[in-house]
């Protein structure tokens, strides 16, 4: 268990509160440069080069929030506007910082791969005589993630000024000091931070479980020992003998909704009817509406009923929205972005959402994929849907109901943990870049 220090004093800074005797309070301009790109040296696209061309350009991108950098997304700037700017080419010991848009994540550089500079949205504080780990790892502390709230411009992009930056308070142990809380906070931020990773690829492999549990279930049924023939559709592959298969719209009601007037404000008053928005389909079981309406809104628009228990689908939207579905817990109405589907007899609702589910990459790219393309009426009478014998489709709709909810609720444990895992994390750093503990001995 880490102690406190022997003696304390007042910081000045009243929501730093004490820290220990010896240390000196100061502000970040004291003891660093805060450097980025003003004025001329901006750039636009025109000065962005192939891979190999030029100099690595940094962003808010690659920053991530465990102070390492993220090299997914790779820019590259003309060595003429690289050479341009000196004082912002990237070395070992700089701390990047976010001062536009993403405000806040440090990430220390500790090795260099290529030449590397800093777009606009980004410092380089730089400082000489201290320790760059403790001022990265301050730097992540809750106490500067409160700085930064009551700082950030109240533009629609956030935004923190060079100079408000270097006025950042920094408790300042000596240095000896410095090095030893360092690396204290490198050997357990790594084994919280390999513990995270671990959680996160149970995660992965609970996402990876779920999805194979619904595709063979949808497509092949319960009994593994089935036989199994070639149903003669991409989508669906080999299926169960007995099995058939049908097109949807020859297995159910298909019809888009209507958005009420909302330049009309009675419309949206003291509403009694339920409506949704594309945003429902998020829930796998939709039990609450976005909105309500008039009947006079009703009236006046689109706008359908659709019974409980039917499916609804997003036709567009760019994001990940198109394409997804979701089933009613309730009687309502939906806006012209979305498709009611009400299956006939010969489909169980339940069975038909876990078919749908399962193929929401196929049903995307029957409109594009990632383009802004929408989906149509047409489109989705044309799915091909698996048709087992009514009592099979319910009693597999009853077994996915049943283990998704057990892969669902270990999920949840897991995420919980690996949130109690980062909140740890945090407080652990912000105790003792602020003396609250003294790790002297603990490395």
């Amino acid at each position: 268990m880490n102690k406190a220090y022997p003696k304390y004093k007042t910081s000045g800074v009243e929501w730093l509160g004490d820290v220990p005797e010896h240390w000196l309070p100061k502000s970040i301009k004291y003891i660093a440069a805060v450097k980025g790109r003003i004025g001329f040296r901006g750039y636009t696209t025109d000065d962005l080069v192939d891979e190999g061309e030029g100099a690595l350009v940094l962003g808010g991108a690659n920053l991530s929030k465990n102070g390492k950098i993220d090299l997914n997304k790779r820019t590259y700037l003309s060595w003429e506007k690289y050479h341009e700017s000196p004082e912002i080419k990237v070395i070992i010991g700089d701390v990047i910082f976010g001062q536009r848009g993403t405000c806040g994540f440090p990430v220390l550089i500790d090795q260099m791969f290529e030449p590397t500079t800093i777009n606009p949205s980004l410092v380089i504080i730089r400082q000489k005589g201290q320790e760059s780990r403790f001022l990265s790892y301050w730097l992540m502390s809750d106490f500067i993630t409160s700085t930064i709230k009551n700082y950030i411009s109240s533009t629609a992009v956030p935004m923190l000024s060079q100079e408000q930056i270097g006025n950042f308070p920094i408790p300042l142990p000596p240095l000896p000091e410095q090095q030893a809380i360092a690396a204290f906070l490198d050997r357990e931020t790594g084994r919280i931070d390999a513990l995270i990773a671990k959680k996160e690829r149970l995660l992965e492999l609970l996402a990876e479980q779920r999805t194979a549990l619904i595709s063979r279930a949808v497509t092949k049924g319960l009994d593994a020992s089935v036989k199994l023939k070639p149903s003669g559709v991409e989508w669906l592959g080999d299926v169960p003998e007995h099995w058939g298969n049908i097109a949807l719209k020859w297995a159910s009601v298909r019809y888009s909704g209507g958005t009420p007037d909302k330049s009309i404000q009675e419309y949206w008053e003291d509403g009694t009817i339920p409506w949704l928005n594309s945003g429902a389909v998020n829930d796998d079981y939709i039990t609450e509406p976005s909105a309500y309406i008039t009947k006079e809104a009703f009236q006046n628009s689109s706008a359908k009923w659709i019974p409980k228990d039917a499916l609804v689908m997003a036709l567009a939207g760019q994001g990940k929205t198109k394409g997804m579905v979701g089933q009613l817990g309730f009687r309502t109405t939906c806006n012209q972005s979305m498709a009611a589907i009400v299956p006939n007899e010969k489909l169980n609702s339940r069975m038909l959402y876990w078919w749908l589910t399962k193929n929401y990459i196929n049903i995307r790219n029957l409109a594009g994929g990632e383009a802004r393309d929408g989906l149509n009426l047409d489109l989705l009478g044309s799915i091909p849907v698996p048709l087992p014998p009514l009592p099979e489709q319910k009693a597999i709709a009853v077994f996915l109901d049943r283990e998704t909810a057990k892969i669902d609720a270990l999920s949840a444990k897991v995420t919980t943990v690996i949130e109690r895992l980062k909140e740890y994390r945090t407080a652990l750093i912000s105790s003792a870049v602020t003396g609250k503990i003294d790790v002297r001995e603990a490395v």
